[in-house]
């Protein structure tokens, strides 16, 4: 598992190195004292508040948090793809890459003894992403840092909020959607679905509890030439995968443990294939739709104005998966969302959906307007719309708003991501702008104020390595009662 970080070392242009000038092969550099002089002063003046008072500089304010990042990445047990990326360093906040679909048909390669062969034009993409900021803003109280109590307070909340930014940047990997929160990366599934075809199956709101679909997904990317390497899951999921152990895989016999516990039974980490062994992962941070209720509150610390939802009807449009969206009564509540927050969900309103049609929902926003709005849906031929859970999000577009709930997903429901993650093949990476950085801010009152910073995007330069298997309710969530399909 690569856990390689970016550190300063990558932006020699931005860094003062002292050996340049101290270590025997650079004396001769000395003359060009106006480097050294400035880090001399850096490191000797005061961060100060008031700019009128500086006459030449300020004290450095930028530190580079490397050693943190590696030290919450190795103990961070629930951040695992981000982990799991290989880290490049880019140089803008604008990046393009060249994405190759293919190297040419079978035919025009084998011909005369004297013959060229024809000029194959390069299937070939230039794309470019921009640069995501990631920030958590911290405080400690100036006493504590003069207390025992609480041992580097400090350095205590630096840890912390390098979990947080980390845990918001793992979940953004998985299902990051730019469309409704433009400062978010975009994330595998946005990424994945927009390739369609056979790397994306629809469980159809069951349970992944064979084999099948995994030999299946690594023999599609093999075909593309890629290699199925990670699976990673909510950790719901787990006791499904592990029943998809044949009865010749299970081996069931006890184990005793250093401290005399004895362990029975086995869970899957690993699956051998035609095309070669996937490792398996449960993560925190992969969305669990049965763990998001419509919200009866505001969430967040500025969230936009509640929405109005005009009507809803279940006569019109064309259903793309029936099957996905059964025919009956729902309920349907919407609520706002923006980066900052997340509005009150709408009065639930029942709507009769007829077979082979869509739910239409005619919203418009509050006073402040959002960048998207979440939609809740009940199970079907729910009794009351008490239990509402996430459906989808939408962006934004206008007012009023028609929102089309179609059967592209189930409600409540989870995605199994399949990645070709091993460095060597390039296919994935997180490419990131400057370290992990901390920066003092001004001091207004006794607290000692920071910001904790790291830049970054996820990069899939080979889309058809990677693959999904979407709408899946593992069979512990419906056994607790969440059968949204009836």
């Amino acid at each position: 598992m690569n856990s390689d970080v970016v550190t300063a070392a990558d932006y020699p242009q931005l860094a003062f190195n002292p050996s340049d000038y101290f270590s025997p092969a650079g004396f001769e550099q000395m003359a060009d004292l106006g480097h050294v002089q400035a880090l001399i002063k850096s490191l000797t003046s005061g961060y100060g508040t008031d700019a009128a008072t500086f006459t030449g500089g300020r004290a450095l304010t930028v530190e580079s948090l490397d050693k943190v990042l590696q030290d919450v990445l190795w103990t961070e047990e629930h951040v695992k793809l981000f982990k799991a990326l290989r880290k490049s360093p880019v140089f803008a906040t604008v990046d393009q890459w060249v994405e190759r679909s293919d190297y040419g048909s079978e035919f025009g390669v084998a011909v005369a003894e004297t013959a060229n062969p024809e000029i194959v034009t390069a299937t070939m993409t230039r794309r470019y992403a921009e640069v995501k900021y990631y920030r958590d803003r911290r405080s400690v109280s100036h006493v504590l840092t003069l207390l025992n109590n609480i041992e580097e307070a400090e350095a205590e909340e630096e840890t912390a909020g390098t979990r947080r930014i980390l845990g918001r940047i793992e979940a953004d990997l998985f299902t990051g959607n730019d469309t409704v929160f433009s400062t978010r990366i975009r994330g595998l599934q946005s990424i994945i679905a927009t390739q369609g075809g056979d790397l994306v199956q629809d469980a159809h709101g069951d349970a992944v509890d064979t084999q099948d679909l995994f030999h299946l997904l690594a023999g599609v990317i093999y075909k593309e030439a890629g290699k199925l390497t990670e699976v990673y899951y909510n950790p719901m999921c787990q006791a499904d995968i592990d029943s998809a152990l044949q009865v010749a895989q299970r081996i069931m016999v006890p184990t005793t443990t250093a401290d005399g516990k004895i362990v029975v039974g086995a869970t899957q980490t690993s699956l051998a294939t035609a095309y070669g062994v996937i490792d398996f992962h449960p993560d925190i941070f992969v969305r669990a739709g049965w763990e998001m209720q419509a919200p009866n509150v505001a969430v967040g610390p500025s969230a936009p104005s509640a929405p109005t939802v005009n009507s809803v009807t279940g006569n019109a449009g064309t259903i793309y998966n029936q099957t996905n969206l059964p025919a009956g009564t729902y309920y349907v509540r919407v609520s706002a969302v923006s980066e900052t927050g997340e509005s009150a969900a709408s009065t639930a309103t029942a709507v009769a959906l007829q077979a082979g049609k869509t739910i239409q929902i005619s919203v418009s926003p509050g006073a402040v307007v959002p960048t998207g709005y979440r939609v809740y849906l009940s199970a079907v031929d729910a009794s009351s719309g008490a239990d509402c859970r996430f459906h989808e999000e939408v962006a934004y577009t206008g007012s009023p708003q028609t929102i089309t709930i179609d059967g592209h997903w189930v409600t409540g429901s989870t995605t199994i991501f399949c990645l070709s993650t091993a460095p060597a093949q390039g296919a994935i990476d997180f490419r990131q702008l400057l370290p992990l950085m901390k920066m003092p801010l001004a001091v207004t009152e006794p607290v000692i104020p920071f910001l904790l910073n790291l830049y970054g995007y996820l990069r899939v330069r080979k889309p058809n390595w990677h693959a999904m298997i979407k709408n899946v309710v593992p069979n512990v969530v419906q056994d607790q009662g969440w059968k949204p399909l009836g």
